[in-house]
C-alpha cells in the first residue's frame, strides 16, 4: 500500500489542508470495511482504480462513485476497497471548501455529492483525465487545475 500526502500550490493553501494519494495493488477478494473517523475536514475524492465500498446508514453495502465531495462528519463511516485501489483527494481545511461553490457545505454533511454538482460539468472531464494519467504529478496538476477554475 503506498499513501502520500501532498503540498497544494500557493493559491490554494488557505482551503486545501493537503492532497493525498493512496494506491494499493492487492486484488484478492473483498477485505473488511474499515472506520473512518469524524472531523471536520470535507474532502474531494476521485477514484482512479477500482471504488471503494461503503456502509450506508441503513447497514447496506453499496459502491461509491467515481468522484464525489464528501461533507464534513460528525459520525464514523465504514469504508473498504473492492479491488485495486487508486485515489487522489483534497482535505479541504474546516470552511475551506466553501471557497470553492455556492452549495452550503453544512448540507451534506456525513454524506456525498457527486462531483458535477458540486463543481459543473467541467469536473467531469478533470476525471476523465485523471483517471487517464499516468503520473501522480499529473493527478496533482488536474485536481488542481479544477479547483482553480
Amino acid at each position: 500500500m503506498y499513501y502520500k500526502e501532498l503540498t497544494p500550490l500557493k493559491a490554494l493553501a488557505p482551503y486545501v489542508k493537503c492532497i493525498w494519494v493512496l494506491e494499493d495493488k492487492k486484488t484478492e477478494g473483498l477485505r473488511p470495511l474499515e472506520k473512518v473517523l469524524p472531523d471536520a475536514c470535507p474532502e474531494l475524492i476521485i477514484h482512479y482504480g477500482d471504488q471503494f465500498r461503503i456502509k450506508t446508514k441503513t447497514g447496506n453495502i453499496k459502491t461509491q462513485p467515481k468522484s464525489f465531495v464528501f461533507g464534513p462528519l460528525t459520525k464514523y463511516i465504514e469504508i473498504g476497497p473492492r479491488g485495486e485501489s487508486g485515489i487522489i483527494a483534497v482535505r479541504f481545511y474546516p470552511g475551506g471548501l466553501s471557497a470553492f461553490s455556492r452549495v452550503p457545505v453544512k448540507s451534506i454533511a456525513n454524506t456525498y455529492v457527486s462531483l458535477t454538482s458540486f463543481f459543473g460539468p467541467a469536473a467531469a472531464t478533470i476525471e476523465k483525465e485523471i483517471c487517464g494519467a499516468n503520473t501522480l504529478a499529473e493527478r496533482k496538476t488536474l485536481v488542481e487545475k479544477l479547483l482553480l477554475s
